[in-house]
Order: structure tokens, then C-alpha cells, then sequence
């Protein structure tokens, strides 16, 4: 009757930490699906931020059209060239803007990454840690049956 009330213990020990590895292991998930919202929300920003910075340098862009076009009517030959201008221009700040959010996501998935091989490290520890124990109180127990 002793050894099943010690059985009875040891089996709910063994309960409690698979629980509480998988609490843990919730834990971990929620923290990666936090820096997934977190790595998104950021980019979003930073996107916004950048599209915002496209549309006013378009419209500063415009403005100065318009200004060389009444101050130089008579140049009108010269308009090409300053559209050809124009328009390498608002490539170049795509392209500035494509290498940003490159660079940006790259980070942002490198630390992502890196959370998450953490994760799987702990996560894996725990189940060796809960697979020794369980052995040495398997052990424990046949010790007190042959003693």
C-alpha cells in the first residue's frame, strides 16, 4: 500500500512536469506569435512611413514641374529632360525604399529565427530533463521493490 501511494506520488509528479512543460511550451508560442504581430506591426510602420515619404517627395516633385514650366515656357525643349529627371528620381526612391524593407524584414526574420531556435533549444531540454527524471524514479522504484 506504501509503494503505491509513493507509485501514485511519483506518477503525479511526473504529471506536473509534463504540465508545466507545456505550459512552458504555450508560453514560448505565445511570446512567437507576439514578435510575429510585433515584426509585422513594424514593417507596416515603416512601410507607411516610407509611402509617406514617396507621396511628398511626388508632390514636392510636382510642384517644382510646375514652377520650371512658368518660369521657363520658353524653354520647352528642355521639358523632357526634366521629366526623364523626374522619373529617375522616383526610381531611385524605390529603390532606396525596396532596400530598406529588404533590409528591415531580413533583420526582423533573423531575430524571429533566432527567438524560435531558442524555443525548440528550451523546449528540448525540458523533454531530456522530464525523460531523466522519469528514469531515475523508475529506477528509484524498482530499487524499493527488489529491496
Amino acid at each position: 500500500r506504501r509503494l503505491d501511494m509513493e507509485t501514485e506520488k511519483i506518477d503525479l509528479e511526473i504529471e506536473n512536469c509534463i504540465e508545466d512543460n507545456s505550459v512552458e511550451l504555450q508560453v514560448y508560442e505565445q511570446k512567437k506569435f507576439f514578435l510575429n504581430y510585433c515584426h509585422n506591426n513594424k514593417l507596416s510602420e515603416k512601410e507607411s512611413s516610407r509611402n509617406s515619404q514617396i507621396v511628398l517627395a511626388k508632390e514636392e516633385h510636382r510642384k517644382h514641374l510646375q514652377n520650371l514650366e512658368h518660369a521657363n515656357a520658353v524653354r520647352r525643349l528642355n521639358q523632357r529632360e526634366v521629366n526623364q529627371n523626374n522619373t529617375l528620381e522616383i526610381h531611385k526612391l524605390k529603390h532606396q525604399y525596396q532596400t530598406w524593407y529588404c533590409n528591415i524584414k531580413g533583420s526582423l526574420d533573423v531575430d524571429l529565427t533566432s527567438f524560435e531556435e531558442s524555443c525548440e533549444l528550451q523546449h528540448s531540454d525540458l523533454k531530456k530533463a522530464l525523460h531523466t527524471k522519469r528514469i531515475e524514479e523508475l529506477e528509484l522504484i524498482i530499487i524499493r521493490q527488489n529491496s
